[in-house]
């Protein structure tokens, strides 16, 4: 699950066997707060297709693809679904 708010981005991970774990991350955040279930293994894969040190993450809205393109290089793109919250 991934919350942004407030200049902050919080990624909750949640695994039966491995547990929980939670990261926050600074960074520049515009328009509503969000709160948004992805699968993890896409932003992984994502993630490691990048090789830029800062990415841009434009969510839609709570429904709605994320794009992800790095800062200064956008020849790259990635598009990830959300998954609903049960």
């Amino acid at each position: 699950k991934i919350y942004e708010k407030e200049n902050l981005l919080e990624i909750q991970t949640n695994n039966p066997e491995l547990g929980e774990h939670t990261v926050t991350l600074p960074c520049e955040t515009s328009g509503e707060d969000l709160s948004i279930v992805f699968n993890y293994r896409y932003l992984l894969e994502c993630l490691s297709s990048f090789y830029s040190e800062k990415l841009l993450l434009k969510f839609g809205g709570e429904n709605k693809p994320l794009l992800i393109t790095g800062l200064n290089d956008t020849s790259f793109r990635y598009l990830v679904m959300p998954i609903r919250d049960l």
